[in-house]
């Protein structure tokens, strides 16, 4: 099961801190590194993310999403772009749950099963994040 309820924040938290100047690089990265393992977890249910229902809910969420159009026009580039070769498509789509993409990717996995789309711009807000690796 995916929390589709649940609030991504590491990367506005990141910002903030970093506006502070109050902790060094390293102690945001540290922070910021603990709290995406959480919430990645936390989006999962799960405990570790070794978890096998991990595996199985993201191989779910890409049946879903595969069949979404307008990110289908966009995936080809993202596998392009991240350079991953031969790995098969919900291969390709476990790397958007990484630090660079996930707070991206789980809104866009949210107004699919919310709403049955994904805003454009938040689409292309994706591609632009992957375009900068």
């Amino acid at each position: 099961m995916y929390n589709i309820n649940f609030e991504v924040k590491y990367k506005n938290i990141e910002e903030d801190l970093l506006k502070k100047n109050e902790y060094t690089e390293d102690e945001i990265n540290n922070i910021i590194d603990q709290l995406f393992r959480h919430e990645l977890l936390s989006v999962f249910y799960a405990k570790t993310i070794d978890d096998c229902e991990v595996d199985e809910e993201l191989y779910d969420i890409w049946l879903n999403i595969s069949d979404y159009k307008p990110f289908m026009e966009i995936f080809e580039e993202i596998r392009a772009k991240l350079k991953i070769g031969s790995m098969d498509d919900s291969t390709v789509f476990t790397q958007l749950f990484s630090f660079k993409y996930f707070y991206i990717i789980h809104k866009c996995i949210c107004q699919y099963y919310k709403m049955q789309k994904i805003d454009k711009n938040l689409l292309e807000k994706l591609i632009e994040k992957i375009r900068e690796s």
